[in-house]
């Protein structure tokens, strides 16, 4: 279809899956940005998420955006194959999560129509994570159910757990942008859990690869993980040094390494009083992390 066929009759970019084409038929696209979504729904500028129960085994989270720049818009129309909208990126970038071994949601379908005129829309479906919480909630709900004991060790290995996941994407240059504890997911606590099991990331729109000037997203990406662990019940500032330390893993602690933990609490810490929290990041450790 060439540009001028776009422009009057509109196109849609297409990729799915078995299991989504399986549930909802080969139709879908011409209705998806119409369906009506109430359970767990969000909009706000002129985008949408909630949840859909297709059947017993397909339960799913179903993204949409109406209103994009017009600089994409613009660019989409003479350029269609390029990533112009949320769902388009966000489905690229949970492929290259996937590829380096992170555990992402399982991506099922998206879509990107470019025009009629300067329309730009998109859609993208991901598999819920049943019987999943964010980890702001999950770790307040463990420590009230848990022996103290059970509950520390459970917590201990979540944490390495997430400083793992983490490094794993900085040592292969993606970078999150966006790496809230609430953007990681764990198997909701049980009081005899005996481990958190593995943890899965979220949102990764924002997801970046980037080799030079890493350090200024690497350094983002840390102090805004130690910073999303202020006010969560059950943690404190030696888990956030344990994170840290789970973070370099067996490398030699050198100037380097200091500085750079440095960095992070101070940016942690602006992050702290721009958002008026109370509670202070460390500047350093004051014993040795569990």
């Amino acid at each position: 279809m060439n540009w001028q066929q776009r422009f009057t009759q509109g196109h849609w970019r297409t990729q799915t899956t078995a299991a989504w084409a399986d549930a909802v038929g080969a139709d879908f696209v011409e209705t998806i940005m119409d369906w009506n979504v109430t359970d767990d729904f969000h909009s706000k500028q002129g985008r949408s998420t909630g949840r859909l129960v297709l059947n017993s085994d397909l339960v799913v989270y179903l993204k949409r955006h109406w209103q994009l720049p017009w600089w994409h818009r613009l660019l989409a129309c003479f350029h269609p194959t390029g990533n112009w909208t949320p769902a388009a990126q966000e489905w690229e970038n949970l492929q290259s999560a996937q590829r380096i071994g992170v555990s992402v949601p399982e991506p099922l379908a998206m879509g990107q129509r470019v025009g009629p005129g300067l329309k730009l829309q998109s859609f993208l479906v991901i598999r819920e994570l049943t019987g999943m919480l964010p980890l702001h909630q999950a770790i307040p709900l463990a420590q009230s159910i848990m022996p103290i004991a059970s509950f520390t060790r459970w917590k201990n290995q979540l944490l390495i757990q997430v400083a793992e996941m983490a490094s794993r994407l900085h040592t292969t240059h993606y970078y999150h942008k966006d790496l809230y504890l609430c953007h990681y997911y764990v198997q909701t606590p049980q009081e005899k859990h005996q481990s958190p099991g593995p943890l899965t990331l979220i949102d990764l729109h924002r997801l970046g690869y980037h080799r030079w000037a890493a350090w200024r997203w690497q350094n983002k990406d840390m102090a805004q993980l130690l910073f999303s662990t202020l006010g969560v019940a059950g943690l404190d500032g030696q888990d956030r040094e344990l994170i840290l330390q789970a973070y370099r893993g067996n490398k030699r602690q050198t100037w380097v390494n200091r500085m750079f933990e440095v960095m992070v609490r101070f940016k942690a810490r602006r992050y702290a009083r721009h958002n008026s929290i109370e509670e202070s990041v460390p500047r350093e450790s004051k014993g040795k992390a569990a």
